[in-house]
């Protein structure tokens, strides 16, 4: 597999995993490109990762394939009716996110590890075309993935 192919396959395997998950009863609408505008709340989404290769002089940690890093920044929108039960809800769904991803750290044999490594709240934001307050969730999911040599 290339690095793209890998790539694309460790973005819909997290895609997958939060298409699991579900805020008071409701599924989470997962989007694998920014959509401009949410219409259907919670949802996320998932951006265009940022990736790393070991340097020319590091060596692999498994002779045959090469080590690639991605950070996926996974932004998370909820509606923020009641303040302080939104909040509630926002920070239980991190621990929600954190431990799907901590029980298949592998993304079902795609990545070497997974994990959610970072979020941050911002309250009000707007981006319904209701222009209902939100709570947004900025995350960070960091993947391990092994590629092989090409032959």
């Amino acid at each position: 597999m290339t690095m793209f192919t890998q790539t694309v396959s460790a973005t819909d395997a997290i895609q997958a995993l939060l298409e699991t998950i579900e805020v008071q009863g409701v599924a989470l609408s997962v989007y694998d490109y920014d959509p401009g505008r949410i219409n259907a709340l919670p949802a996320a989404v998932i951006s265009l990762p940022e990736g790393r290769r070991p340097d020319i002089d590091d060596p692999e940690e498994e002779l045959g394939y090469l080590d690639l890093w991605l950070d996926f920044p996974v932004t998370i929108y909820l509606p923020l009716r009641d303040p302080k039960e939104s909040q509630y809800i926002a920070r239980e769904l991190v621990t929600t996110v954190a431990a799907a991803l901590d029980e298949d750290f592998t993304l079902g044999g795609t990545a070497r590890d997974c994990r959610l490594t970072g979020w941050t709240f911002d309250l009000d934001a707007q981006r319904t075309s209701d222009s209902l307050s939100l709570i947004v969730i900025f995350t960070t999911v960091k993947a391990h993935l092994k590629v092989a040599y090409s032959t």
